[in-house]
């Protein structure tokens, strides 16, 4: 007649057993990270087009006087 203890190590050995033969079949794939460049444009031309926008109307405005 096998004991309790022994019944106990029997059981945990055969769950040790059948979780290690099966975690050989799992796979795991990750994918490489990719990282993209971010592209920032910066218009100049509209800032620069803008900034004389509200200088003209700056310079119409009777209220403020600006100086260049």
């Amino acid at each position: 007649m096998v004991s309790s203890f022994s019944n106990g190590v029997l059981v945990f050995l055969g769950s040790l057993l059948l979780f290690f033969s099966t975690t050989g079949c799992l796979r795991i794939k990750s994918d490489p990270i990719r990282i993209d460049p971010i592209h920032v444009h910066v218009h100049v031309t509209v800032e620069q087009a803008l900034d004389d926008l509200f200088l003209d109307i700056d310079r119409a405005s009777p209220a403020r006087s600006v100086k260049d």
